[in-house]
């Protein structure tokens, strides 16, 4: 059968991958009312009439969600990398996330309704929620803004709902969003007494002129001082190494931080003893002393190695989320965290006031994923109705 028979006989399934493919390329972006769009990925995968065609449309919508990895791992890695490298990067998360839905997909069409929402729950939870990225469970925040658990509930039901009755499942959604969303009072304001920094600076660590890092410490250190803000707030990787030097450097801010009554929220790297690699932390400096907080997922293969565990930085699945802050409950989202699903419902369950997230996306500027991820945090800050800050290293 030539190609072109193939596309007649399978019009459907291909129509349904553009659709998925359309939605990937679409909905991460800068805009987060467009993250509304992957409600429809699970339906169709789940209306394909055979696993094959499921997976087709599921890798469809994932590889397409997942692109700015090629050039975000080219230009992270430098020279370093190769396309071969970027592909791998792009194809084994593309093939990897449409698997809890076609395993949960099923040609008995009365099946549907208990099995979309087993996917949902193996699509967020670990191993695949340690690469679910781009999840369609993330426009509930779009679509039912401010009813929390609730909404996600509804989002779920009428996910299922749809696989059998889908004009009625079409005119709940409408009705159900149309009043979540009219009902919204908007989005809350952060804390008038937090100061979000944005920075820009590139990658300044270099063991043979450490100069670059000495004066972006500088400047940081002056930010910090002259903001007049309770609490100020800096991106992940602000200080790339903190070590006992890096402390001596920062002693005469961090003081003079205290003798104001100041907290400094920051995100430094934390060198783990006979390896390369760091920590992902967010240290935070207050008058009463300092506490720190681990980033709990960090990113798979270039920072936590599955297959080296002991060589790299240290999975924490269900590390604490929530750090309190000047009678505020954090929920701490570093960098590649707020792309996933597990760790904000997590840090949800422990009741947080306000969310933080904290990147350093300098690597992957002229891509768009620092838009995803402020998209991501966006919609689920709708969701629960909580402020946000983002702070972020461009």
């Amino acid at each position: 059968m030539d190609i072109s028979a193939l596309i007649r006989a399978n019009q459907r399934t291909c129509a349904r991958c553009a659709a998925a493919a359309c939605i990937g390329v679409v909905a991460w972006r800068e805009t987060p009312a467009f993250i509304a769009l992957t409600a429809m990925i699970p339906v169709l995968i789940f209306w394909e009439q055979s696993r094959v065609d499921a997976f087709l449309v599921g890798f469809a919508y994932y590889a397409a969600a997942n692109w700015p990895l090629i050039p975000g791992v080219l230009s992270y890695f430098g020279p370093a990398a190769t396309i071969f490298h970027a592909f791998l990067f792009w194809a084994i998360p593309s093939l990897a996330l449409p698997l809890p839905w076609v395993a949960c997909w099923s040609a008995d069409a009365s099946r549907g309704p208990w099995r979309l929402p087993l996917a949902y729950l193996l699509s967020v939870a670990p191993p695949i929620g340690i690469i679910g990225w781009a999840s369609p469970l993330t426009a509930a925040g779009i679509l039912f803004p401010g009813w929390a658990w609730i909404g996600l509930a509804l989002f779920i039901a009428v996910s299922a709902l749809a696989l059998q009755r889908p004009v009625e499942a079409a005119l709940t959604a409408a009705l159900l969003t149309l009043a979540a969303n009219i009902g919204y009072p908007g989005d809350p304001s952060p804390p008038p007494s937090w100061d979000g920094v944005f920075t820009a600076f590139d990658r300044v660590s270099d063991p043979r002129d450490p100069m670059p890092e000495f004066q972006v410490a500088e400047r940081i250190q002056q930010r910090a001082l002259a903001s007049h803000r309770e609490v100020i707030v800096f991106p992940e990787s602000t200080v790339p190494k903190w070590t006992e030097a890096t402390e001596l450097l920062w002693g005469r801010t961090l003081d003079e931080l205290r003798a104001r009554r100041k907290t400094l929220v920051i995100g430094v790297g934390l060198p783990i003893t006979g390896t390369p690699q760091c920590r992902n932390a967010v240290l935070v400096v207050r008058n009463r002393g300092a506490s720190l907080i681990l980033q709990r997922i960090p990113v798979p293969v270039i920072m936590w190695n599955p297959l080296k565990p002991k060589q790299g930085v240290p999975l924490r699945l269900f590390g604490p989320g929530i750090l309190e802050i000047e009678e505020q409950r954090v929920a701490l989202l570093v960098c590649y965290e707020q792309l996933l699903t597990w760790p904000i419902l997590a840090s949800a369950l422990e009741h947080p006031t306000l969310i933080v997230g904290l990147a350093n996306d300098n690597w992957a500027r002229g891509t768009p994923i620092a838009a995803a991820q402020q998209a991501a945090v966006a919609a689920w800050a709708r969701l629960l109705h909580l402020p946000k800050i983002m702070v972020v290293n461009l």
